[in-house]
């Protein structure tokens, strides 16, 4: 039996998961990379809404209160 070579180099990817349908059918590959892809989106993703949020926020003003005198002054 000879050793076939793998054009992709499988041992050296790590890990993959394959997802297969009924009829064993190969639908797609999810490598290393995807999930590198899939993190660095929702980082950045949290980072936008967070970044969104914050300057959607109407500037905190408090209410203008008159100074008060007091009701009996005594010099």
């Amino acid at each position: 039996m000879s050793n076939v070579k793998s054009p992709l180099n499988v041992g050296k990817r790590g890990w993959a998961i394959n997802i297969y349908d009924g009829d064993r059918r190969l639908l797609c590959t999810l490598d290393p990379s995807h999930g590198w892809a899939f993190a660095t989106g929702i980082v950045l993703g949290g980072l936008l809404v967070l970044g969104w949020t914050v300057s959607d926020r109407p500037p905190s003003t408090s209410p203008f209160v008159p100074p008060q005198t007091a009701p009996l002054s005594v010099d």
